[in-house]
């Protein structure tokens, strides 16, 4: 018999999956940018004039990705209509990179957290968690907009952008809970660094990660995971994050540069797009859900705190709003979005790579479950590389 592919085997299948991966996305993205009608229903076009035109919108004067594509045109001393085709460019460099380095940090945390897991298996949870979306099932997919109701949207550049720091800053929290870890300097430099550039990226992945953490801190004290000076000390590694926040909000409602503000308006912007939370819920979190009823009495730290920050999440999509122009956006979606992209990630490492659940037909359930959402994703993904609307 053939010997079985060796761990260097494993390693290059993966990234050249991933590669292709990042290569479709590639071509997503340049379409997106080059289109000349409506066909597609993304910001990137939009995104690309805030580079070349940073005085037209607030937000492109802070953003990560709108800063370093203005410096990267700044660079290139262009302008005009060179100067917009110029960002554009620079945009796609910036977002293929920030893709394909969150599916290795995925790999990466994967394959430190389950040694004893295949490789090939590794890899597969690793791609699955960037395809999977809500469920796509006629005729109820079109009762609800498909680029709020997903884990993976592909029409925002931000949102892409700062994912990538983001799962930098959830990985190495979750890392620092272990039992057998100690929050060095080193880790919680990284900790504070990833968590205050994923802000930087965009701010709703911070909205639910913070008082999610918060809780897991003070439950991992409450029943001695640590002591009370380790959870002080990653609860101070999240204070440099809150401050590009509070600046953020300065550059854009303090400045008066925005229309209007934040404010309590329960289940607003969240009935903008469906007409049915529990339609929403189950079209778009079936899986992860029945992973965290399953598991519920013997959750893993990972699958805790990714459970936490989608509550988090949920609960800022539900109850809050931006007032003005920017109130028909409903933008806390992102936030329910970045909450749904962590729990998806939870429950699948919890249920491919984690201890396996005895009960067969429960397995069978979950994993059928999981493939659903699979499936719909990657139609979801083609549908959108085929040019059809978000919606």
């Amino acid at each position: 018999m053939p010997a079985a592919p060796g761990p260097a085997a494993r390693a290059t299948g993966f990234h050249c999956a991933a590669f292709a991966l990042s290569c479709a996305y590639a071509l997503l993205v340049f379409c997106q940018l080059n289109t000349r009608t409506d066909l597609f229903s993304s910001d990137l076009g939009i995104h690309a004039g805030f580079i070349a035109s940073p005085g037209d919108n607030p937000a492109a004067s802070y953003s990560l990705l709108h800063t370093l594509g203005a410096w990267m045109l700044g660079w290139s001393g262009l302008t005009g209509a060179d100067a917009l085709l110029f960002a554009g460019g620079a945009m796609l460099v910036l977002l293929v990179a920030a893709f394909h380095g969150s599916q290795l940090a995925v790999h990466a945390y994967f394959q430190r957290a389950y040694p004893t897991r295949s490789g090939w298996l590794v890899a597969g949870c690793t791609l699955a968690v960037f395809l999977v979306s809500m469920l796509m099932l006629q005729p109820w997919v079109n009762t609800l907009y498909l680029g709020i109701f997903t884990p993976n949207p592909w029409h925002n550049p931000t949102y892409v952008f700062g994912r990538f720091f983001s799962i930098l800053a959830f990985c190495q929290f979750v890392r620092l809970l272990g039992p057998d870890e100690r929050p060095t300097i080193r880790g919680v430099v990284a900790l504070a660094a990833f968590t205050a550039l994923s802000v930087w990226g965009k701010p709703s992945f911070l909205i639910g990660f913070l008082p999610a953490a918060l809780a897991v801190l003070g439950w991992g004290a409450w029943r001695r995971w640590f002591t009370l000076r380790p959870a002080l000390t990653l609860a101070l590694a999240l204070v440099p994050a809150v401050c590009v926040l509070l600046w953020i909000d300065h550059k854009v409602f303090a400045s008066g540069a925005a229309t209007g503000k934040v404010g309590f308006a329960p289940g607003r912007g969240w009935g903008l797009y469906t007409p049915s939370f529990a339609l929403s819920f189950g079209m778009g979190m079936l899986f992860p859900l029945y992973v965290l009823v399953v598991r519920l009495r013997h959750l893993s730290r990972l699958m805790l705190t990714a459970s936490a920050t989608w509550l988090a999440s949920c609960a800022a999509f539900l109850l809050l709003e931006e007032s003005g122009l920017r109130a028909t956006h409903a933008n806390f979606a992102w936030c329910y979005m970045s909450g749904m992209f962590f729990m998806y990630l939870g429950a699948i490492a919890e249920w491919f790579l984690g201890t396996p659940v005895s009960n067969r037909l429960l397995r069978w359930l979950g994993t059928a479950l999981f493939l659903l959402h699979l499936v719909s994703g990657v139609r979801y993904f083609l549908r959108v590389l085929a040019g059809l609307s978000y919606g």
